[in-house]
């Protein structure tokens, strides 16, 4: 069943509306909760993969600061030994 608007459906249904309007309602309403359901789904299944994502991103900045650091500490020892060559020439 298509959803509707609340505003389709009739606030005071005649009486002998009634069973009628009701079977409409409670269709109605079964409908949106599996979309309600559906979309909460999804929703936390997209969160899921961001959660994912944000750890991944995570590692690659741990290992690409540890990188960095190395790199840095090689350039400082680097830097300190030719350094030292200098004095003794």
């Amino acid at each position: 069943m298509p959803l509707r608007s609340a505003s389709e459906l009739p606030a005071s249904p005649e009486p002998e509306a009634l069973e009628d309007t009701y079977r409409e309602c409670r269709a109605a309403l079964v409908s949106a909760n599996r979309s309600r359901g559906a979309l909460k789904a999804e929703s936390e299944r997209r969160g899921v993969v961001m959660f994912r994502r944000l750890v991944q991103q995570a590692k690659r900045w741990r290992t690409v600061k540890a990188r960095a650091a190395t790199l840095a500490a090689e350039a400082a020892k680097e830097a300190g030994a030719s350094g030292q060559l200098g004095r003794h020439s």
